[in-house]
């Protein structure tokens, strides 16, 4: 993978902020600070409204100076996969891997509540505006829409224990994860806590230390790491954030949807489901969509 421009800290560190702000608006938060420790941001949707689906938007601000290539870097490698995860949007053309035609599930937020509908997939092949801006005829990006309304969360197939129907949300957004902030998710008799360990204590709203790890607790007591940089984070700042949570396999207990990445021009979005989990651990990560900005 080829690393032609890359966003600004700057420009990418105030779009995060601002888009984490206005995701937060969408749900009752309560904060608690003690002395010396993690903030916890406890979260509850309301029910049965449903927050606002905002469209994609890829964002790409050039720099003026190049920087080291994205295939330099050796990151986290992820777990086998038993399924696929898609978005809808413009991405570059080896990032989509479906066709026109096929059938996906949808997570879809509504004013009636939140649904895992079947969607047929709509594949276009359009200019990539930074792969193909030296080329005026070439067309090597791909379009992703489906037959529903609204723009649905996430596209998944293949994916176990996953039926049509109404599934049950507790946060849906875009929320910010700093390093000194743990989210809590009370579902199914359960409180769930969501948060970044590591050894960064600055507050700043990104990842910048490469010992940092995203940690699922469940009432205080079973823990499991979701994903680990492991010392393999690059020399730029990384953005980690939760978009969805609640209950998609029926099972009662917490599934995430998060976006993850070792770099901030790589957007890592994975898909853990309960009902997958293996024996003493809490979830299993069941696909990812990987994407770089530009």
């Amino acid at each position: 993978m080829k690393l032609r421009k890359l966003l600004t800290r700057n420009a990418v560190a105030l779009l995060a902020f601002v888009v984490g702000v206005a995701a937060v608006g969408a749900a009752r938060i309560f904060r608690r600070v003690e002395a010396g420790k993690t903030a916890k941001v406890r979260v509850e949707m309301r029910v049965p409204e449903a927050p606002p689906v905002s469209t994609p938007v890829h964002v790409a601000v050039p720099v003026p100076t190049p920087v080291e290539s994205l295939e330099d870097w050796d990151p986290p490698e992820s777990p086998p996969h038993s399924a696929r995860v898609l978005e809808t949007g413009e991405f570059h053309g080896d990032e989509v891997k479906a066709r026109t035609g096929e059938r996906w599930l949808g997570l879809y937020l509504t004013n009636k509540g939140s649904f895992l509908i079947d969607s047929i997939l709509t594949v276009a092949i359009v200019k990539d505006e930074m792969v193909d801006s030296d080329d005026s005829h070439a067309k090597t990006g791909k379009r992703v829409s489906v037959n529903h309304q609204p723009i649905p969360i996430l596209l998944v197939k293949g994916a176990k224990g996953l039926q049509p129907g109404p599934v049950s949300t507790v946060f849906n957004g875009t929320l910010h994860l700093p390093t000194t902030m743990a989210v809590e998710f009370p579902l199914g008799g359960s409180v769930y806590s969501l948060d970044v360990v590591t050894k960064d204590t600055s507050r700043e709203p990104y990842i910048s230390f490469s010992d940092a790890k995203l940690v699922l607790t469940k009432d205080d007591e079973t823990k499991q790491v979701l994903y680990d940089l492991g010392g393999k984070g690059g020399p730029a700042e990384a953005y980690w954030q939760l978009l969805w949570a609640g209950d998609m396999d029926g099972d009662n207990k917490l599934d995430l949807y998060v976006q993850v990445s070792y770099h901030y021009n790589v957007s890592l979005k994975k898909l853990f489901l309960s009902s997958q989990a293996k024996k003493g651990k809490l979830v299993r990560e069941v696909g990812e969509f990987h994407t770089v900005g530009c």
